[in-house]
């Protein structure tokens, strides 16, 4: 499992997909995964949905490398 952290550039809650915008060696790159339906969303204290969030949000992902697909993600916690 790897983390990175970045800003939310692209939402696709039907096709749950999420494209966040994160430094990547020096450089800002946007990466696409696939959010499952079970995915751990967290705000503070709180639990929150998928559907709760918004391109601009500052997040941390846990995920798992896909090798010939895209990365999946775990768990979500928005940075307050």
């Amino acid at each position: 499992m790897k983390e990175t952290q970045g800003t939310i550039a692209g939402l696709d809650w039907a096709g749950s997909k999420l494209v966040l915008r994160t430094l990547i060696e020096d450089n800002f790159d946007e990466v696409e995964f696939t959010v499952p339906d079970d995915v751990k969303v967290y705000k503070g204290t709180g639990d929150w949905s998928f559907s709760e969030l918004n391109v601009g949000d500052r997040i941390v992902v846990e995920y798992l490398p896909q090798k010939f697909m895209l990365p999946k993600i775990f768990n979500i916690r928005v940075e307050i």
